[in-house]
């Protein structure tokens, strides 16, 4: 083989599998381990070794499957090394674009075959491929981008919850078997496969609907994209719905003791002018416990936080619910987002009123500590209840509102995996404690 052929081999190669491999780095953009040039010489790395193989495939005829396995495993170690993102995410995106790119390779061939005829596509590489695979891969990749950057990088976006991903990527990895296994039966090579019109088409029909099926599952990561943005925006409702309440009763007070003073002067004006002084300071002082406390309450330095106590600080006393803050050591900035507190705080002081309320017989109180600072978060909650289980026997704690798990537990749980951290619950001799520990990132990490 002489060096020209070398030359279209890897021209093909690149045409090929270059798309493909900047593809897979778009979706984590803003997660790669490393800086711009030493992407570049990961990706450089990773074409040298996709030459390789295919120079092993086309002098030693190693098998169609083994080089596809050898293809992905060295493609799935680069991207494990450049990019810093759950594994589930890295390979269903990896998987995808394996698929695509194999749809590329046959209808690269079959374009080949109907432009220069079949004697210029029986030969391995040539000229005619690389023209046919700039050409396939230019109509398939550029429509591909394009719902990428309006449907996929959304769904690729969402770090709530990573339990999903541990198994999507079992779907795209199912039709690449499915592939696989289509090669290992008929026993032909890929670029071949296109010149029979049965095995071409079999194969159009499974990317058809493997595309179809990725699309319902990144529609699926876009609809709860939206849920987890609407839940933000409603948490940032609540507070400023719980701020201007706060502000309400401050100011209803404030006009209940106008309406009130008149009377209190003229009794006053009374016992001055009849000389009653003891009985005078005697009323003054019973007026002013009776007065509102104008002295602002404040829990912790954290601004959300701070309005949720409050909040929660009154409903608990108009439930005769004792609210015992024993610490709440939160910073007015921390490196953990608004919406987090909000989530956090809002469901579990929720849920611990709500238990409260139900309680009919003993003390019905609420016991909260709080800590956070550059590195951690941490928060405990206790509370009284009626004694029936609020925890079902696999361990899950039951709404004390609903059948089954909570919704707002559940969306802490989320909070808990995105950050790392921790959630635990018990319940012991009355009482239902909470704990939840966070572990904040750092932004050079």
């Amino acid at each position: 083989m002489t060096l020209w052929n070398e030359i279209e081999n890897m021209l093909c190669m690149l045409a090929t599998y270059l798309p493909s491999i900047l593809m897979a780095i778009v979706p984590f953009k803003g997660k790669l381990r490393f800086g711009k040039l030493i992407t570049s010489l990961l990706i450089v790395g990773l074409c040298i070794s996709e030459f390789v193989l295919l120079y092993l495939n086309v002098h030693f005829s190693i098998s169609n499957e083994v080089l596809l396995a050898l293809s992905f495993c060295v493609c799935s170690f680069f991207a494990f090394v450049a990019i810093k993102a759950h594994k589930g995410k890295i390979m269903f995106t990896l998987i995808i674009l394996a698929n695509i790119t194999n749809c590329i390779t046959v209808c690269s061939k079959w374009l080949e075959k109907l432009l220069f005829g079949k004697e210029a596509a029986m030969l391995p590489m040539n000229y005619t491929l690389v023209i046919c695979t700039l050409i396939t891969s230019l109509l398939v990749m550029i429509p591909v981008f394009f719902y990428f950057s309006t449907h996929f990088f959304n769904g690729m976006s969402i770090n709530v919850n990573n339990t999903p991903w541990k198994y999507l990527w079992i779907i795209p990895t199912t039709f690449y078997i499915t592939w696989i296994h289509h090669l290992d039966d008929s026993g032909e090579k890929i670029t071949t496969i296109a010149f029979d019109t049965a095995h071409a088409l079999f194969f159009l029909l499974l990317n058809a609907g493997a595309f179809f099926a990725y699309h319902t599952v990144i529609r699926m990561l876009n609809i709860l994209s939206e849920n987890l943005e609407l839940e933000r925006s409603n948490n940032a409702l609540t507070l400023q719905t719980l701020q201007h309440e706060n502000l309400k009763e401050r100011i209803a007070e404030a006009r209940r003791a106008k309406h009130d003073i008149r009377h209190h002067i003229v009794y006053l004006d009374s016992c001055l002018q009849n000389g009653e002084y003891e009985e005078a300071k005697e009323y003054l002082k019973v007026y002013k416990k009776s007065l509102p406390d104008d002295s602002a309450i404040v829990f912790c330095e954290h601004p959300v936080v701070n309005s949720l106590l409050l909040y929660y600080a009154q409903l608990s006393k108009n439930n005769s619910v004792d609210f015992d803050v024993a610490a709440a050591a939160i910073p007015q900035s921390t490196k953990l987002p608004d919406d987090v507190f909000s989530v956090v705080f809002g469901n579990l002081l929720e849920n611990a009123l709500d238990a409260c309320c139900e309680q009919t017989e003993g003390k019905r109180i609420i016991l909260l500590k709080s800590k956070a600072d550059e590195d951690s978060f941490f928060l405990h909650i206790e509370n009284s209840y009626n004694g029936e289980a609020l925890l079902s026997k696999n361990g899950v704690f039951v709404s004390s509102k609903a059948h089954g798990s909570g919704l707002g537990l559940a969306s802490i749980k989320a909070i808990v995996q995105r950050y790392n951290g921790i959630f635990e619950t018990s319940q012991d001799n009355g009482r239902f404690a909470v704990s939840v520990f966070l572990n904040i990132p750092q932004q050079n990490q």
